[in-house]
């Protein structure tokens, strides 16, 4: 294993300074690009789903559900944006990144731009928590029903479309 910065991966795969990597993008389209027929991808475009969840203590959202709610608001109205703007977005994107804007607009479709909460992100969850069980990461040894940990009113506000994952029942 090799400690780089996320920036200087691509370059030293092709400078043969390590023989694999594991990169997310933009940095994984100038790895393929810089290795072009010599690359060899593990696994295919779309197979793997990143997601950026949203966390909170409790406390947090119920007493400041107000604060929660605008919040979510303001990240569907970035998503609206995104979707309704594209190239205006784009230019945003690639200013504050300071990436060429022609690598954003190759990569935009890469990425989904909403907010949801579904079932998927709780069997995630389940499946880091059995895999941490089993490697001995943590000294539980019983996979936490992760719905009683999931607030689901504040999304259900903002867009009630994006909440398919099914509350539990009190």
């Amino acid at each position: 294993m090799v400690e780089l910065k996320p920036v200087d991966v691509p370059k030293a795969l092709a400078d043969r300074n390590v023989d694999a990597i594991t990169i997310w993008e933009p940095y994984a389209t100038q790895a393929l690009e810089l290795l072009q027929e010599k690359a060899v991808q593990l696994s295919p475009p779309g197979t793997y789903r990143a997601t950026y969840n949203l966390v909170a203590m409790q406390d947090f959202i119920h007493q400041r559900q107000h604060a929660v709610t605008r919040f979510l608001t303001a990240i569907d109205r970035t998503n609206r944006l995104i979707s309704d703007q594209r190239e205006a977005a784009q230019t945003i994107v690639a200013s504050r990144l300071q990436m060429d804007r022609a690598v954003v607009v190759q990569l935009w479709e890469k990425f989904s731009y909403r907010l949801f909460l579904d079932q998927l992100f709780v069997l995630d969850l389940e499946s880091q928590a059995r895999w941490a069980i089993k490697s001995h990461l943590t000294d539980k040894t019983v996979v936490p029903n992760y719905l009683h940990f999931v607030s689901f009113d504040g999304l259900q506000s903002v867009q009630p479309k994006a909440v398919t994952l099914v509350p539990p029942r009190h």
